[in-house]
């Protein structure tokens, strides 16, 4: 491919991906969101950022919401993920060699409008700036192994010193990469100099930080239906898990072909990313707490190997380029439908929620109970700034109602919403209406129904 054409289509590529991330990061803050602002306006000092073991802090996203401070625009926050989501796109066709041009294309435009990469890169949290760490440190010691140049592993020290500090999931890519380089490299000077200082960060990582860190919890699911919902999202198809682990797994056997065809030592790097970390990690660690998003390394380096099988397609001859262009158009019209929705319905009602408390309620103090005393009041500890002026909100504890009880009471699902009551009763016997509905979530569908003591 023409250096030109190149340059014009990759640009447009990353045009694409940046406009994505925008309109996605534009909408409402999340609950893991609130929940890492808050974790970052406590701290004393932002040296309590490394000293926190909590899984929500995220240790340089954690520092730049200290330093940004409490603000109405979340699009400040998110910042960080969309520079890094947009710049992993960017990457890619920066760092593939002039002969994978084709590859770097695909790979670059599937990474662009993948779901779950456009929703973690509109995000306040650590995650994309990991997943650009994981592949800058993936090219960066590749590079470096090819040709021994100090720009090379100091580029490989860097990211993977900071991609650790971002967030721990970058820690499946690193151990990938050390992996590949026992594999390939026997000589021990060599490897001490690769990776004596990533070695060593991450044993301090581990010791002062991941060692002893409290999970935030949340629903528990089994390790399969994880693994079939990583495959589903990574391909915009949330609804058949099944048919996607297969589809995935054609995608990365026809990815693998194309790597032994070409005699690449990559194919090593992705056996062990994409199956014997995360098998080793859940084996060892049994996390007690499993979400899709620990695996969007493997989605990430996923989209690597799938976009060398349709490169490889695209090479066969014209019928192989059309069905190429054909399987990206395809991929493409598929992740807009939750794209769409995340950019036009976003992460839901929580500031009109608010707003309608603050409308509805008479006095100058919002009294609110809710059916569980820690979600619910983490996000009504940020979203009360958006009440109507000279309004307050009070959130009282379960244990705290008074005798008459609070005039609202929220009452929240985590996951698909269940119907919920058209009246229900407090322990005081107080009978409480359904009067609103609202939807606050993004994968996990949060929502908020809102109950009003009958008489008021």
């Amino acid at each position: 491919m023409r250096e030109r054409r190149y340059a014009w289509l990759a640009l447009l590529v990353v045009a694409a991906a940046a406009v994505v991330r925008l309109a996605a990061a534009a909408n409402e803050f999340w609950l893991d969101e609130v929940w890492s602002l808050r974790i970052a306006i406590d701290l004393g000092s932002a040296w309590e950022a490394f000293t926190v073991r909590h899984d929500n802090n995220h240790i340089l996203n954690t520092l730049y919401l200290h330093w940004m401070g409490l603000r109405d625009a979340w699009i400040v926050y998110r910042l960080p993920s969309v520079v890094a989501g947009t710049a992993t796109v960017a990457l890619v066709l920066a760092a593939e060699r002039p002969g994978r041009r084709t590859a770097a294309l695909f790979t670059a435009a599937l990474v662009a409008l993948s779901y779950p990469l456009v929703l973690y890169s509109a995000e306040a949290r650590g995650y994309a700036p990991a997943l650009f760490c994981a592949l800058a440190s993936f090219y960066a010691l590749e590079r470096h192994e090819q040709t021994p140049q100090r720009a090379f592993l100091a580029t490989f020290w860097a990211t993977a010193v900071a991609g650790m500090l971002c967030h721990a999931v970058y820690l499946q890519a690193y151990l990938a990469l050390l992996g590949w380089s026992l594999l390939r490299t026997r000589h021990l000077p060599t490897l001490v100099a690769r990776h004596g200082v990533p070695l060593a960060a991450a044993a301090a990582f581990y010791l002062f930080f991941l060692r002893g860190m409290v999970i935030g919890g949340g629903p528990v699911y089994r390790t399969l239906d994880v693994v079939r919902d990583a495959a589903a999202w990574a391909l915009g198809i949330p609804t058949a898990g099944t048919i996607a682990v297969a589809v995935v797994a054609g995608v990365t056997l026809a990815g693998f072909a194309v790597l032994f065809r070409e005699r690449s030592p990559r194919w090593q790097f992705f056996v062990l990313v994409l199956a014997v970390v995360p098998t080793l990690v859940l084996v060892v660690t049994q996390p007690p707490v499993l979400y899709f998003r620990y695996f969007l390394v493997q989605i990430l380096f996923f989209y690597l190997l799938a976009g060398s099988a349709l490169a490889a397609l695209a090479h066969s001859g014209t019928v192989g380029r059309v069905a190429a262009l054909g399987a990206l158009a395809v991929y493409a019209a598929i992740q807009m439908v939750p794209l769409r929705a995340l950019a036009t319905e976003g992460r839901g009602g929580c500031v009109e929620t608010v707003r309608y408390l603050g409308a509805q309620t008479r006095g100058d103090t919002v009294v609110v109970g809710s059916d569980e005393d820690f979600r619910n009041p983490l996000m009504l500890w940020y979203f009360q700034r958006f009440l109507p002026a000279g309004r307050q909100l009070r959130h009282v504890p379960q244990t705290a109602w008074p005798p008459a009880g609070p005039e609202w009471v929220l009452v929240h699902d985590l996951g698909p919403a269940t119907n919920r009551p058209a009246a229900m009763q407090d322990g005081g016997g107080h009978r409480y209406d359904r009067v609103a509905g609202f939807q606050c979530g993004g994968i996990a569908r949060w929502y908020w129904w809102v109950y009003r003591r009958s008489g008021v």
